[in-house]
């Protein structure tokens, strides 16, 4: 019996020992399939071009173990399998032991360290922006609505914090809306220094170039003004006064010129608004006014130009673009009296407010590591990383203000990995990034900004027709009759990339975009609901009639059974 258990022994041997190969083996690809996967995530990092080169070697020193233990293992090196091995399992603590330290550190801080901002850099930008106190039309406008309420909007003349339809868009005389012009009468001494304001040039507010959202431009003063302006020229339309009327709707043209000269470009699409408003009131006068060549001479000389000046505008926006970012990325660093830089150990560039004693998330000195592996040491080349970013977003936007579908969101997979690898490389980066270089605010911009260029041409072509109405005593036929009038630009339409659409109607004419779906839809923009599809056209004259205005049950009960149309009749109840 002993000598056959001793025969069966190596049989069981080989056995045990091939279950034993088989589980080697099948551990070895596991950690193969691992080690590859967290290969790949740091080749997402390095992909990203976030990580310093101190974080690259980190990471590479992290992940390589975790590829060379299983290939040793398959090379049937035992010793240095496992010596790696031993690696893999000591990193995690070793990173643990190092945060540690970090933290309880003993450090000498006299109180002189204090945030890092790029002060410096700012001051040296606004320099160059300077222009004298009496050519600088930001200092006026203060004084000018200094005693104005801006909560202070009349029902009668505002409606939920916008101009009144009817008085915004049509002539209107005092004795059909005595309030409104009482309202305004009282405004008038304000009324007259926006009109003064309005014959200067030169307008420069400090540089919008914090991390809050405390704007350099008084919005809600500037808003209110531009509404008594409205309001106060569409009187004096109404009325026959046209030197008045001119005068007014003039100055609003300045006063959005003087917001394209700010740094953001929320202040341009704030111009751009503006500038709308009195392109259409000014297309109404050159059609139906009593206008002499010397009037036609002073609009011409006062319309913005024809010209489409995106890539210049786009290019000055980006310059702001790289210092705002920078200085959204200064919270990472702290100076001392000595101008000595080190990173710093709070961070707070996503919150409202500064850090508060215990905040453990947003103070620790441990987020000096974390800077280590994502900052450069400098704070100064902070610009480089502020100069690839505008570069990108610059290449992206090459093709003109009109980007079609860019403004979609991309939910690919490799964009969501994009989005993981930079928001784990640096939060603070990406965040300063979707902040001052979002791809999808520039392109929406760039769509508004394509608009705003056919509203002015439209409104140079409108003053085109007007002269040659003036000399010929009738409508031309075609748009080519005008071409002597009008620069030649004026006759591209940007937004559809087509010419514009015009007729003559009667007395009169129409004259509208194609729009960017470049289908003529008689100058219609709107949701035409029963065919689900979108009018886009861009009318420029006539104007459409302003709708009623309606009491809120009317409009409510209007909107009800819309939406019942819609959705059925059980819509309200299931909102309940």
């Amino acid at each position: 019996m002993k000598e056959r258990s001793e025969q069966n022994r190596p049989a069981e041997d080989t056995a045990r020992d091939r279950r034993k190969r088989v589980a080697e083996r099948v551990l070895h690809i596991v950690g193969l399939v691992g080690g590859i996967f967290w290969f790949l995530v740091f080749i997402v990092f390095v992909r990203t071009g976030y990580l310093s080169w101190i974080g690259i070697v980190v990471g590479a020193v992290y992940v390589a173990p975790g590829l060379a233990a299983p290939l040793a293992g398959f090379a049937g090196k035992k010793h240095l399998e496992a010596f790696l091995d031993w690696l893999i399992a000591g990193e995690p603590l070793l990173v643990a032991l190092v945060v540690a330290v970090v933290s309880v550190w003993p450090e000498r801080d006299d109180g002189s360290w204090r945030p890092y901002s790029f002060e410096n850099e700012l001051t040296a930008v606004e320099a160059t922006r300077a222009v004298s106190d009496a050519e600088n039309a930001a200092l006026y406008y203060d004084s000018a609505l200094a005693g104005i309420d801006v909560d202070d909007r009349p029902h009668f003349v505002l409606h939920n914090g916008y101009t009144h339809s009817g008085l915004a868009e049509i002539p209107w005389r005092s004795e059909d809306h005595s309030q409104t012009s009482q309202w305004l009468d009282l405004h008038a001494e304000a009324i007259a220094q926006l009109l003064q304001i309005g014959k200067l040039e030169k307008c420069r507010w400090p540089i919008y170039a914090n991390s809050d959202c405390r704007w350099t431009v008084p919005y809600k003063k500037v808003s209110y003004g531009t509404s008594l302006l409205v309001v106060a020229g569409n009187r004096d339309l109404g009325e026959g006064r046209w030197d008045q009327t001119l005068e007014k709707y003039l100055c609003l043209l300045r006063i959005a010129d003087h917001l394209c000269q700010q740094t953001h470009e929320l202040d341009l699409r704030s111009a751009f608004h503006l500038e709308r408003m009195a392109l259409r009131m000014l297309r109404r006068v050159l059609v139906t006014g009593e206008l002499s060549a010397q009037h036609m001479e002073q609009i011409a000389h006062r319309l913005p130009t024809a010209a489409n000046t995106w890539h210049q505008d786009i290019a000055r926006l980006l310059e702001f673009g790289e210092l705002r970012f920078a200085r959204r990325m200064a919270p990472v660093y702290e100076i001392n009296e000595q101008g000595k830089v080190r990173f710093a150990a709070s961070f707070s560039q996503f919150r409202e407010e500064e850090p508060k004693e215990g905040d453990s998330f947003f103070e620790g000195r441990a987020w000096r590591l974390y800077w280590l592996m994502n900052m450069p040491r400098n704070p100064k080349d902070v610009w480089d990383m502020a100069r690839k970013e505008s570069t990108s977003l610059a290449r992206f936007l090459q093709p003109g203000p009109v980007l079609r579908g860019a403004c979609e969101d991309d939910d690919s997979f490799w964009s969501s990995l994009d989005f993981a690898g930079k928001t784990l490389s640096n939060m603070a980066r990406w965040w300063a990034r979707e902040t001052c270089f979002s791809r999808f605010l520039f392109a929406n911009f760039g769509e508004y900004y394509a608009k705003n260029i056919t509203q002015r041409r439209g409104t140079w072509l409108v003053l085109g027709l007007r002269r040659y109405h003036d000399a010929h005593g009738t409508w031309p036929a075609t748009l080519d009759a005008i071409s002597e009038y009008v620069p030649v630009e004026a006759f591209a339409d940007p937004i559809s990339g087509d010419t514009f659409v015009y007729t003559r109607d009667g007395d009169s004419f129409r004259l509208y975009s194609k729009g960017l779906n470049r289908l003529d839809e008689g100058g219609r923009q709107d949701y035409v609901r029963e065919l689900d599809i979108v009018e886009d056209d861009i009318w420029l004259w006539p104007p459409p009639a302003p709708e009623p205005e309606l009491p809120d049950e009317e409009v409510d009960r209007e909107m009800m059974q819309q939406l019942e149309e819609i959705y059925g009749k059980d819509y309200w109840s299931d909102k309940r």
